[in-house]
């Protein structure tokens, strides 16, 4: 029962994120998608527990390649899949470390809160590093392409993805949302 819940889920929640991904490309908002994602990560925690959402966080880049929205450049797919890794096993400590809390609502919503952010700034710090410093080391990119590539994942990147995982952590209490695997 407890499998074909995660298959369920998952693949749910990859429609989702192929969904998403394919509508927020006509907004050219990297913003408004990287919420979304980090939203349908964060959810996808909840829902499935660590070992699926890690496996829905690989894919998001893949798939965001494949319809075209981004990375531009194939060898960025692995850096972003560890960062949504990284994401995801942050905010799923996070939850562990709320459920303390669970009887203080204060606490829990601070920690709810304090934990989003963590996962998205190291998130956003893994993939600046890997990018700026292993990046150049798989292609050949001049100053200014270097540049770009690594202002596309700075503060925008990590605003979205704190964003995504606070909603999605605020919708942890909900019923529809409610952690059913672990």
């Amino acid at each position: 029962m407890k499998t074909s819940k995660h298959i369920a889920y998952a693949s749910i929640f990859i429609a989702l994120l192929l969904i998403t991904q394919y509508f927020t490309a006509f907004f050219a908002n990297q913003f408004l998608t990287g919420l979304l994602v980090n939203l349908i990560l964060t959810v996808s925690v909840l829902k499935t527990g660590l070992k699926t959402s890690l496996f829905i966080a690989a894919i998001s880049p893949l798939s965001a390649f494949i319809l075209g929205i981004g990375p531009k450049l194939p060898p960025l797919i692995p850096f972003i899949a560890i960062s949504n890794g990284i994401f995801v096993s942050l905010i799923y400590a996070g939850l562990y470390l709320s459920a303390k809390f669970s009887n203080d609502g204060i606490k829990k919503t601070f920690s709810t809160a304090l934990g989003a952010l963590i996962a998205a700034c190291i998130k956003s710090l893994s993939l600046l590093i890997s990018v700026y410093f292993m990046l150049p080391l798989i292609i050949n990119l001049s100053p200014s392409q270097l540049k770009t590539v690594v202002s596309a994942f700075s503060f925008i990147a990590a605003a979205a993805a704190f964003a995504g995982g606070l909603i999605g952590l605020s919708l942890a209490d909900l019923p529809p949302f409610k952690r059913d695997c672990d």
